[in-house]
């Protein structure tokens, strides 16, 4: 069981990193400094949040 939450998790946290490189790369696009460093810091914030809830899942899981 712990392995498909942690293939799940993994799933999840890919997907996010996808979505936050897109509005990385739609933001650097557009050319508009600031709503690039609001989705740069919006994405770090993002990721973090995502690994950590994801270490908090497979270490209660273990």
């Amino acid at each position: 069981m712990a392995t498909a939450t942690e293939g799940y998790v993994e799933a999840q946290t890919g997907r996010l990193k996808a979505e936050m490189q897109a509005q990385v790369i739609e933001a650097i696009q557009q050319s508009d400094r600031a709503r690039f460093r609001e989705t740069m810091w919006l994405a770090a914030l993002m990721l973090a949040s995502v690994a950590s809830a994801a270490g908090l899942v497979i270490a209660v899981l273990r």
